[in-house]
């Protein structure tokens, strides 16, 4: 079996700069609003409904997979595009969309992605990102791609937002996809790809949800047909991966900023310890919400947590009685000021001497 020969038409680049503070000012302008524009229309032509265009695969670990053909010969160096549909117990909409977005919980179930980072983020759920894809064995070289992703949140009261996470909504639609004037070219030891799309539709049904997964990428390379047959049958079961994790993790934390009082720099959670960390600046005073899952990822409740960084003064946490989610608030001394929260879990019960540091 012979190893994928580098492409003479993708020359090395200066390695690409993630980084730490992707809007260090403030929310970034998009310029890239042409691109997210196609890959909503991309979407919602494959949520069109048109279920006669989708071949069926079979179901398999719970997923109901399907190939899209639309009648059109695709080009060698094209995957189809594929879908899965599963329905996930005891979730709400907004907790599988925490476990989709924060990138930290992403690499515990999606085994194709080697790493993500946002290179600019426009709003807390749009932003320009760069992601790695594994390659296949001896065959490809990992794909490397810089992409958007875009948001819609539909509220009970009809109302659809886009540049933050709200305290409730009963459907969810996420989608990434390649945007064409990248700031960067392919980095070293990898070809760069093209994400025609990739996108979920999350919908409260019942006491869980539905959803829907699906792809369309491009790996710069033809693609032998044992290859092609192995993707078009495996990529609909990262959703199954994706449903099964939560059972066993739980939800990682998410933040509501329905006033609009932040600019997120960075929200990681660690898979292994389960720390939660966040990095922002406040533009007005006002109170967000931290999200948490008491029943599975924290049982036994959080530490006290910690606040540091020069807009630290300014930035008080109070738990909730019910212990599910923490008020954030922020007054007007810290404005424009960074500072860091950050959490872990209590497992065990305190020491006499160290009860002061725990909830």
């Amino acid at each position: 079996m012979q190893s994928e020969a580098y492409p003479a038409g993708s020359p090395l680049q200066a390695p690409l700069v993630v980084p730490d503070e992707p809007c260090p000012d403030g929310y970034l302008e998009n310029h890239w609003k042409g691109d997210l524009e196609r890959g909503w229309r991309t979407f919602e032509d494959l949520m069109s409904g048109q279920e006669d265009r989708w071949q069926d695969l079979g179901e398999r670990a719970g997923v109901r997979r399907s190939v899209f053909n639309n009648g059109q010969a695709l080009h060698p160096h094209e995957l189809e595009c594929t879908r899965g549909v599963s329905f996930f117990d005891n979730v709400q909409a907004l907790d599988v969309f925490s476990c989709i977005y924060n990138p930290g919980f992403r690499l515990i179930w999606d085994h194709r992605i080697k790493e993500a980072s946002i290179l600019q983020r426009f709003s807390q759920a749009e932003f320009l990102f760069y992601m790695v894809i594994r390659g296949i064995g001896p065959i490809y070289w990992p794909r490397d791609y810089i992409g958007i992703e875009g948001v819609r949140f539909y509220k009970p009261n009809g109302q659809v937002v886009t540049d933050h996470i709200p305290s409730e909504c009963n459907c969810i639609d996420v989608i990434w996809t390649s945007v064409d004037n990248p700031p960067s070219g392919p980095q070293e030891g990898k070809v760069r790809g093209r994400l025609n799309i990739a996108a979920y539709r999350i919908q409260n049904c019942g006491n869980g949800c539905d959803v829907t997964f699906m792809i369309s990428l491009t790996l710069s390379a033809p693609i032998p047909a044992y290859i092609r047959r192995m993707l078009v049958a495996e990529c609909p079961l990262s959703l199954a991966r994706l449903r099964d994790s939560i059972p066993t993790f739980g939800v990682c934390p998410y933040v509501v900023d329905e006033q609009s009082c932040l600019v997120i720099q960075r929200h990681f959670w660690d898979a292994e310890s389960r720390k939660s960390h966040m990095r922002a600046f406040s533009i007005k005073p006002g109170t967000i919400v931290i999200m948490l899952d008491t029943k599975r990822m924290y049982p036994s409740g959080i530490m006290m947590p910690t606040i540091e960084g020069p807009g630290s003064h300014s930035v008080s946490v109070q738990e909730a009685i019910t212990g599910d989610r923490l008020f954030v608030h922020v007054d007007q001394t810290g404005i424009r000021q960074n500072w860091t929260l950050s959490f872990e879990p209590r497992d065990k019960d305190p020491e006499p001497d160290a009860s002061g540091n725990w909830w």
